[in-house]
């Protein structure tokens, strides 16, 4: 399919109605499309569609949503970072949270709020690039939170030397069915553990960093697949991922 102010950023599949459902940084919305190729709106939002990009979005089929991040590029304008939770069959909102204002107090950067991902309980995880912390969101919305701010998420020194990538931190996170999350770090090329208290976090020992990876998803045989601009990685790991190999 083609569509040519779509620029697609986050991708998720729909088991329950047969779809992917994509993100656009174009139109700021999120929309369907079949296994056949058949491209449809599926959310336009007042508050964001047409003014600010839709990035990481993810399925959570046990309580019939969609949720999604977004994030204001412009500089020029006040900061807009917000999760919000669409129901699939309708597509009516559950809840919009705003995330600018929480954590990283005294920070000159604006944060930007990335990728996204829900826990056994839906809880929501979503990754602030521009600070290395994570915002943890509560299933019905009502409450926001930094989840942690582990100094194990800033220590990695930045390698990358593309001027796109060197301001992007965590960015790619996933929910693992053993009770932990899995998060990318782009200027680093580094893959962290966090448990869900979010008093522990270590650093993935990785046979290659991912320098530049985006956004992830875990198979349902174990493996993890990040992808950058350029190339995508298939990740297994045989200790709990305490490390793993590419």
């Amino acid at each position: 399919f083609q569509r040519r102010d779509l620029f697609p950023e986050g991708i998720d599949w729909d088991e329950n109605h047969g779809r992917f459902l994509l993100g656009s940084m174009g139109r700021g919305s999120i929309w369907s499309l079949s296994d056949t190729g058949k491209l449809d709106l599926f959310v336009e939002d007042e508050d964001f569609s047409g003014k600010h990009p839709v990035l990481g979005v993810r399925v959570d089929p046990s309580r019939n949503r969609v949720v999604a991040v977004i994030h204001n590029f412009d500089d020029s304008t006040p900061a807009f970072d917000a999760v919000a939770s669409y129901d699939l069959d309708s597509s009516a909102r559950n809840f919009l949270v705003r995330l600018d204002s929480i954590g990283a107090p005294g920070s000159t950067k604006k944060p930007v709020a990335n990728d996204v991902t829900v826990d056994r309980e839906g809880n929501l995880y979503v990754t602030n690039s521009a600070h290395n912390f994570i915002w943890k969101v509560t299933p019905d919305g009502k409450n926001a939170s930094v989840f942690t701010e582990s100094t194990v998420l800033t220590s990695p020194p930045v390698v990358t030397k593309d001027e796109h990538v060197r301001p992007c931190g965590l960015n790619g996170i996933v929910y693992h069915w053993d009770n932990y999350l899995l998060v990318g770090q782009s200027n680093t090329g580094m893959l962290f553990k966090t448990n869900l208290r979010g008093d522990q976090a270590h650093l993935v020992k990785i046979s290659t960093p991912l320098v530049g990876g985006d956004g992830m998803a875990l198979r349902q045989d174990g493996a993890l697949i990040v992808v950058s601009s350029s190339k995508a990685w298939l990740l297994r790991s045989s200790d709990h991922w305490r490390s793993a190999s590419v």
